[in-house]
């Protein structure tokens, strides 16, 4: 127990909030025990990532988000992003939100600004749509609007959960912020707009 509560204090996000995760599934009282010597903020935060919420309604759904370390392995998993070493992929995991899509809802509209978020499914399936035609799938590890960069352009596509659907959105702005600092996406970037990187298994294409 001791090398974990040691890195409790580790300002690596990552080693803090897996350290962090074990402790609790070890012992509870004993996650509370020694995060409750850390600053009120980062205590806060461990908890919302961590522990379960308490609902005020019975009918309120749960669903509990990834934790760094899984979105940096989900990451790894993804064809486009096998040329970032590890440590720059933890970066990226770092500004990923996960948002969930009920059936039927649009999650990109045909023409909207290219300021707009790119998106990697965790779960469920995306339609991708031009006009009425469906012309594709994204299914689990597929992302769809990461050649859509610059506010000028415009996606060509609208793309609609096809059921109950989870995804990890990153923003275009911290995109940006993360090429400016880490060549290495800068590069995997260059190669998606080129078109040289394509992740096949999860692209599902509607003859």
């Amino acid at each position: 127990m001791l090398p974990l509560t040691a890195n409790l204090f580790n300002p690596d996000p990552l080693l803090l909030q897996t350290a962090a995760f074990a402790i609790y599934k070890i012992e509870e009282q004993a996650y509370h025990k020694h995060t409750g010597r850390l600053k009120p903020t980062v205590k806060k935060e461990l908890d919302k990532a961590i522990l379960p919420p308490v609902f005020r309604a019975e009918e309120e759904e749960f669903h509990q988000k990834l934790l760094l370390i899984e979105r940096v392995i989900t990451l790894k998993k993804i064809e486009l992003f096998k040329q970032i070493p590890g440590e720059i992929i933890t970066y990226m995991a770092e500004v990923t939100e996960e948002v969930n899509f009920k059936p039927g809802d649009t999650i990109v509209r045909e023409g909207e600004s290219g300021s707009e978020p790119f998106y990697i499914v965790l779960d469920g399936v995306v339609g991708i749509y031009e006009g009425d035609q469906k012309v594709g799938e994204r299914e689990e590890n597929g992302v769809f609007g990461e050649k859509i960069l610059l506010e000028t352009e415009t996606f060509e596509f609208t793309a609609i959960a096809a059921g109950q659907c989870t995804l990890l959105m990153i923003r275009k702005e911290e995109l940006f912020n993360l090429m400016s600092r880490h060549i290495e996406i800068l590069a995997c970037w260059i190669d998606i707009m080129n078109g040289e990187t394509q992740d096949e298994e999860v692209i599902v294409d509607v003859l």
